[in-house]
């Protein structure tokens, strides 16, 4: 006999199958490279990021808008920047959230495109090129915080790993953040993972650090680790914001001649340019997926 339960778990299952595929293909995506999902329909409005962040519905049961998660976003994309560094976010929490995503509502401006960095195979490369400021970068931590709105939050992190960066881990990142870094509060260490006494070999120390930190920004403005392309309205980006580096290019608003050339619709009072996102713990991602893999092959508990 059948019961009710099981006739429920039955109707659950292609839902749990589907998010399964999605889920599973969006995270091997993102762990090694950034993913577009593809184009959806803009509809506006505050809760446009819960009604396409889908997976953060699902995954966590309801979607946390506005507040803390997009402050540090909307700071940058609503302010006419000139072209950005490449970033990962929220370096000054002691977790930072594992991936993004990122949904352009607006883009009716000249430039802004989006690009993408792996930072992953730029610190192999600095490994390969530099082992000794590789090591540096190890070793000693940044500090980073965050002062705005009436949030104070700050954590130190080191930008390199010790786990190597070509490993399975998934728990392997990099932090590297300059918009937020703050002032150094801990000495540098030597080779010796020591704070010299001397104070020569202090200061080596602390120039062999700083030749490291701009190495790695040189190495990360390769042509070769970067993927660059404009967001269009309704697009959504989906990366890993533990190893893939975002940022864009500069912008500007259309001239009269440009919006009547283009036939582009400017709304009074909203942005031109305008980017809405949420996060997802890695640990939470994780977590759904394995179930989902036990639920998917019908393993039972």
């Amino acid at each position: 006999m059948v019961t009710a339960c099981e006739k429920e778990a039955e109707r659950e299952r292609p839902l749990e199958s589907s998010l399964h595929s999605t889920l599973g293909n969006r995270v091997d995506s993102a762990v090694f490279g950034y993913r577009v999902p593809g184009t959806r329909p803009v509809h506006g409005g505050p809760s446009v990021v819960a009604a396409h962040c889908s997976i953060e519905t699902l995954v966590l049961g309801s979607m946390t808008s506005g507040g803390r998660r997009e402050s540090t976003i909307s700071t940058i994309t609503f302010t006419r920047f000139s072209a950005e560094q490449p970033l990962t976010n929220s370096r000054y929490f002691a977790l930072p959230p594992r991936f993004q995503f990122l949904h352009s509502l607006r883009n009716r401006v000249i430039g802004g495109a989006s690009y993408f960095v792996d930072s992953f195979a730029a610190g192999k490369a600095l490994e390969r090129e530099r082992p000794e400021l590789y090591a540096s970068l190890q070793r000693n931590v940044l500090e980073y915080e965050y002062d705005n709105d009436n949030h104070y939050m700050t954590f130190q992190h080191a930008v390199l790993p010790q786990k190597p960066l070509d490993g399975a881990d998934l728990h392997t990142v990099i932090n590297w953040s300059p918009p937020f870094q703050a002032p150094n509060v801990r000495p540098v260490t030597d080779s010796a993972g020591t704070v010299p006494s001397d104070p020569t070999a202090r200061a080596a120390a602390e120039a062999q650090f700083y030749e490291a930190l701009s190495a790695f920004q040189e190495t990360l403005d390769r042509p070769e680790f970067r993927y660059e392309f404009t967001l269009q309205e309704g697009d959504i980006v989906l990366f890993d914001n533990q190893r893939v580096l975002h940022a864009r290019t500069a912008f500007r608003d259309k001239t009269d001649d440009e919006v009547r050339r283009d036939g582009t619709v400017i709304v009074p009072g909203e942005p031109t340019r305008w980017l809405k996102g949420c996060y997802l713990d890695g640990s939470t991602v994780w977590d759904k997926l394995a179930v989902l893999n036990d639920q998917v092959r019908g393993i039972p508990k």
